[in-house]
């Protein structure tokens, strides 16, 4: 068996609706089938994938029973066999040419270690609701990120030598794994490129409890670091209390909303800031679980 370029990791805890359709856009990549793999690492040992379910020609599923997304990728990454690492998330679209793009940058450049692209929010039905236009304002903004050296795992490549050298991400993290693990690459001197032509889609959080829940597992991945690093004291961000009217400003300006929706998405800023200050309270006053969902 040849041994694949690229090995595309997929970390997943009952989403076999949406991973079946980033399966099915791995199937078409113009990148050949024997050219990459890819290692599904369910992080629900109890659940079997439902009748139907189909694995493409070049794909196998490992069961990783450690929870948390980064215990799921490192699982998968240390059977992969691919000198390239690509990582998705399995609600996850990527475009036709994400393999192949991110291979040319790999082959043309030796000295390029890891590449981030763009993550193209959409809503499946069509209908931006205020949450799911502040998703695609806010969220997953990997340009920004890479100026910083960082990359969502939603998207991103790295060379296996680049694992090798810094060691797996640190799977004790609840949230913020990914940009942890980016951090030490930097640091030793694997630079971050950004191409525009690596892209994938995800679909927006249309339904607010949604996005309250992520608000809420950030700000405890968050808090959970800083318990780490040994921060005694870590107090509430009370200034996000405030009505950010120089937000509004910004959102007002923004080219890509219509003032309406300019407001809409600054009313729902304003309640996920209240929401993370409760959080916040939470779990440093009160000693509260953290959120894992």
């Amino acid at each position: 068996m040849n041994t694949p370029k690229i090995s595309v990791i997929i970390p997943t805890y009952l989403d076999w609706d949406r991973l079946q359709h980033c399966l099915a856009a791995l199937v078409v990549q113009s990148l050949p089938l024997d050219d990459f793999e890819i290692i599904i690492s369910n992080n629900e040992p109890s659940a079997l994938p439902p009748d139907g379910f189909t694995l493409p020609q070049n794909a196998r599923m490992i069961v990783t029973a450690v929870p948390g997304s980064y215990a799921a990728r490192n699982a998968a990454v240390s059977v992969s066999r691919g000198s390239i690492l690509a990582f998705t998330d399995s609600d996850c679209v990527p475009a036709q040419q994400w393999l192949t793009a991110a291979v040319t940058i790999f082959e043309n450049d030796p000295a390029v270690c890891r590449i981030s692209g763009p993550v193209q929010l959409f809503v499946p039905d069509g209908k931006w609701t205020a949450t799911a236009l502040y998703d695609r304002t806010f969220m997953l903004q990997q340009e920004k990120f890479a100026a910083l050296g960082k990359a969502a795992t939603a998207n991103t490549f790295a060379r296996r030598e680049v694992f090798d050298a810094i060691g797996p991400f640190d799977q004790s993290l609840l949230t913020g794994g990914d940009h942890e693990w980016s951090e030490r690459a930097q640091k030793a001197g694997f630079a971050l490129c950004f191409c525009s032509q690596v892209i994938v889609a995800h679909p927006a959080r249309s339904r607010f409890r949604d996005l309250i829940r992520k608000i809420r597992r950030f700000e405890g991945g968050k808090i959970a670091r800083k318990r780490m690093r040994g921060d005694r004291f870590i107090l509430p961000r009370l200034r996000y209390l405030l009505v950010p009217i120089p937000r509004l400003i910004g959102l007002l300006r923004n080219e890509t909303l219509t003032p309406s929706e300019a407001l809409r998405v600054w009313l729902v800023l304003y309640v996920v800031r209240l929401c993370s200050v409760a959080e916040q309270i939470r779990l440093t006053v009160f000693r509260g679980s953290y959120e894992r969902r």
